[in-house]
């Protein structure tokens, strides 16, 4: 999973560098070896991967310059902003369960400074295998909007704190550790 946003008139994708780590786990696989698909308006769009701008494994961040499809609409992805301090209150992470399509949107709380617990559903009550359903979640990001529609950036999804699902907690890493990249 990956968030997409613009600086100026360049485009990039922010996740967590464990999805893009090589096979031997030592650096970041080759850009041409690294598929970005996103939708938008419920269709697909394959987006190239230009640069790895920023690869940092200790922290788990990745920054990826991308060109995008010409008929891609970029409308609101000038709109995404980092937070870089606290905020109390839900957050909320949009993205699929393995081999769905239809987007799921989860009401997230802050309980610490790495961990989120999902709100909105009892992980173990409803007999959902969290393993199975939040594989590939790894880089989505959990944000907070304002009265304005921007989206904050809060945290990035890194894994499951309790593989049993138990607490319905994850952790998730700062949005602040993509500064330490000089680019945002």
């Amino acid at each position: 999973r990956l968030t997409v946003l613009s600086v100026g008139e360049m485009y990039y994708v922010l996740t967590a560098a464990h999805i893009i780590e090589n096979e031997t786990e030592d650096g970041p696989k080759e850009k041409d070896h690294i598929f970005v698909k996103l939708t938008r308006n419920s269709q697909d769009y394959d987006l190239k991967v230009v640069e790895i701008v920023f690869y940092e494994r200790a922290i788990d961040a990745a920054i990826l310059r991308i060109s995008i499809p010409i008929n891609m609409p970029t409308t609101g992805l000038n709109k995404v902003r980092l937070l870089t301090t606290s905020v109390n209150g839900p957050g909320e992470l949009c993205g699929f369960h393995r081999g769905e399509y239809t987007p799921k949107h989860y009401a997230f709380e802050n309980r610490s400074a790495t961990t989120w617990a999902v709100m909105n559903i009892q992980l173990k009550v409803q007999g959902i295998n969290p393993i199975e359903n939040f594989s590939g979640t790894s880089g989505g990001g959990i944000f907070y909007a304002d009265t304005a529609r921007n989206l904050y950036l809060a945290a990035f999804m890194s894994e499951l704190t309790r593989y049993d699902g138990n607490n319905n907690e994850f952790t998730c890493l700062p949005s602040s550790y993509f500064l330490s990249s000089g680019l945002l």
